[in-house]
């Protein structure tokens, strides 16, 4: 058996978690919903070590090769993320 919830501190809290304020009467709540962490699963997924190193000169073509997929690794997971979160806005 459920118990309601009547208390509307507990309520507005719990609403304001889930991105559902009053219900969906306060649609600007969302924004302070709490991000659940198969949000950043892609995220997590990060390679732990870089492929790419630091260079004292001009770097080669495999130095920036191995730059270009750090950076190109990271920017993918930032647009999951970004899907992720943004499709929980809208």
């Amino acid at each position: 058996m459920r118990t309601p919830v009547t208390d509307p501190r507990l309520v507005e809290k719990i609403e304001t978690l889930f991105g559902e304020g009053a219900r969906g009467r306060r649609p600007e709540i969302r924004h302070k919903a709490a991000v659940r962490i198969e949000d950043f699963a892609d995220f997590l997924k990060l390679n732990r070590t870089l492929q790419s190193a630091q260079v004292s000169g001009t770097p080669t073509a495999a130095e920036y090769n191995a730059l270009q997929t750090d950076v190109a690794e990271l920017h993918n997971r930032l647009v999951a993320l970004q899907e992720a979160l943004t499709g929980r806005l809208t």
